[in-house]
C-alpha cells in the first residue's frame, strides 16, 4: 500500500489498523497494490433511487459496498474520452490474444475498465492525465518489467517498446518493502494496454488453474471470473493458487464477514477482490446495461456549441486551453487579464489584472484599482540569467508567470518552488504558497 496518494493539492494518508487474532488468516495471502482506504471516498456519479437500491442489494450480496464510477464514463474531459475510445480496441486486442493462445475465457470492456479504474486509473481520469503517466502510482503495473518474460506476449507493441527501450523503466519499493521495476512516462492508451495485458495474463493463469481443479472458469458468472482474475492480479499467482485450493472456486459467493472497512482490510486479497467484484456488477447493471458507453465528440473551440456535453462552450471548456482560438497572453491581451483562454478588461474585482496575466480574484471587501488588487504588493521580476532557462525551480523560490518570478505570497499570484502562479478564488487566501 502506498504511503500517500495525491489528488490535486490534497494528500490523503492511508493506514492499516492491526488485526485481531481471529482475523489473522485474512492476511496470510498477499497485499493489495492500491490504497483502497483512499479510493473508497471517491464515488463518482449521483445515484437515483434504483441505483441506491442496487447498491444496498450488492452490499448485502458481497458484504462490501460497490464503488460507483458512473461519472467516469461520461466523456467529460480529454482523458475520459480517450479512455472510452481506446477500450474497444484494447478489448479486441486482448481477446485476440486469449483466442490465439487457446483459452476459452475472454474479457469484457467493463472488466478492463473496472480493473484499470480500481488499480489507480481513477486518478488518471479525474486528473485528466493523458501522458507522462507513472505506472507504479496510477496503473497497478508495479512488476511489469520484473515479469516481462511471462507478460511479453500479452502486451501491445507500444508497451513492449517501452520495456525493451529501457528509458522508461523505474525502480521503486512497493508496500511490502520489495524492490520492483515498473514503467513511467506512459500515454493513457499505453497505460490501458499495459494494465489490460497484466489482467489478461492473470485471468488466463487463473482459468488454467481452475480447470486443473475440475471446474471451468469460462462457464462461471462474469462476476466470478473477475473475482479470480483480481485475486491472481493483486495477490500474485502463487498466492492465488493457495487461496483457490483452500476455499474453492465459489469463494466469491461468501460475503465479507467483517466490517466494510478499507483502511483496516486493504491488505486482504479477498476483501479487495470482493469490493472490486461488487463494483463490477454495479457497472454491468448501470453503466453497461444498454451496451458499452461511447465517447462524445471533442470540443470544437470556435463554433459556439457545447460539443462534448459538459455544459461548457468553446474557450470556457478547459479542453480548449492551449488551442489557437483560445490563446490568451500578453501579446493577445496586453490591456487586460486572461482566464480559460479568454481576455477580460481586468477592471473588476473578480477579473482583475493587466498585461495578459491570469485574472486575479481580489480579497473580500477589495475592489480592483488600476487593474490591481490592493493586497497585491508583488510586482515581479525576471529571474536571473540561468543558461537560457526561463523561470522555474532552478531560479525562482516563489512562483512563475509569463517567465516572471513572483514572491508567490499574494492572492492573485500564489505559489512556490518555481511552480505556476495561481489566483486564489472566493474566500481563499494565499498561505505559504498555497491557496487555502
Amino acid at each position: 500500500m502506498h504511503a500517500t496518494t495525491w489528488l490535486g493539492t490534497a494528500v490523503f494518508f492511508c493506514t492499516l489498523a492491526s488485526c485481531s487474532a481471529s482475523e489473522k488468516d485474512l492476511f496470510d495471502f498477499g497485499h493489495d497494490r492500491n490504497c483502497v482506504a483512499c479510493e473508497e471516498n471517491y464515488d463518482e456519479g449521483k445515484a437515483d433511487s434504483a441505483q441506491s437500491t442496487l447498491k444496498t442489494t450488492l452490499t448485502t450480496k458481497y458484504g462490501v459496498r460497490p464503488r460507483r464510477y458512473n461519472g467516469l464514463f461520461n466523456g467529460n474531459g480529454t482523458a475520459e474520452r480517450r479512455f472510452l475510445r481506446a477500450l474497444p480496441d484494447v478489448a479486441r486486442y486482448i481477446n485476440g490474444k486469449l483466442k490465439d493462445k487457446g483459452y476459452a475465457v475472454d474479457v469484457q470492456e467493463a472488466e478492463l475498465a473496472i480493473n484499470f479504474i480500481t488499480e489507480g486509473g481513477y486518478f488518471v481520469l479525474t486528473s485528466n492525465m493523458v501522458d507522462g503517466i507513472d505506472g507504479f502510482s496510477y496503473l497497478g503495473i508495479d512488476t511489469i518489467v520484473d515479469n516481462y518474460g511471462a507478460l511479453k506476449s500479452w502486451l501491445h507493441k507500444s508497451v513492449r517498446q517501452l520495456v525493451e527501450g529501457g528509458q522508461n523503466t523505474v525502480v521503486t519499493t512497493n508496500e511490502k518493502g520489495e524492490t520492483v521495476q515498473s514503467l513511467s512516462g506512459l500515454t493513457l492508451e499505453q497505460g490501458l494496454y499495459a494494465n489490460a495485458g497484466m489482467y489478461a495474463w492473470s485471468k488466463a493463469v487463473a482459468s488454467k488453474d481452475i480447470g486443473a481443479r475440475g471446474s471451468t472458469l469460462s462457464t462461471q458468472p462474469r462476476t466470478r471470473q473477475l473475482f479470480w482474475a483480481t485475486i491472481y492480479y493483486n495477490a500474485g499467482i502463487g498466492t492465488g493458487r493457495k487461496i483457490l485450493d483452500k476455499h474453492g472456486v465459489s469463494y466469491d459467493s461468501e460475503p465479507w464477514p467483517y466490517a466494510d472497512d478499507a483502511a483496516r482490510y486493504s491488505r486482504s486479497a479477498r476483501f479487495n477482490a470482493l469490493w472490486r467484484t461488487s463494483s463490477f456488477e454495479f457497472a454491468l447493471l448501470t453503466t453497461y446495461a444498454n451496451g458499452s458507453p461511447k465517447a462524445p465528440p471533442d470540443e470544437n473551440c470556435s463554433d459556439g456549441k457545447d460539443n462534448d456535453g459538459d455544459n461548457l462552450k468553446d474557450c470556457d471548456d478547459d479542453d480548449c486551453n492551449g488551442s489557437s482560438n483560445c490563446k490568451c497572453d500578453s501579446a493577445t491581451c496586453p490591456d487586460g487579464c486572461c482566464l480559460s483562454g479568454t481576455c477580460y478588461p481586468g477592471t473588476s474585482w473578480d477579473y482583475c489584472g493587466t498585461g495578459g496575466i491570469i485574472c486575479a480574484w481580489c480579497s473580500e471587501n477589495e475592489n480592483c484599482v488600476d487593474q490591481k488588487c490592493p493586497s497585491d504588493t508583488d510586482s515581479g521580476t525576471p529571474p536571473p540569467t540561468d543558461g537560457g532557462v526561463g523561470c522555474g525551480a532552478s531560479n525562482c523560490t516563489g512562483c512563475c508567470l509569463n517567465d516572471v518570478c513572483y514572491l508567490g505570497n499574494t492572492n492573485d499570484k500564489c505559489g512556490k518552488g518555481g511552480q505556476f502562479c495561481w489566483a486564489c478564488g472566493g474566500q481563499e487566501a494565499c498561505v505559504n504558497g498555497f491557496c487555502e
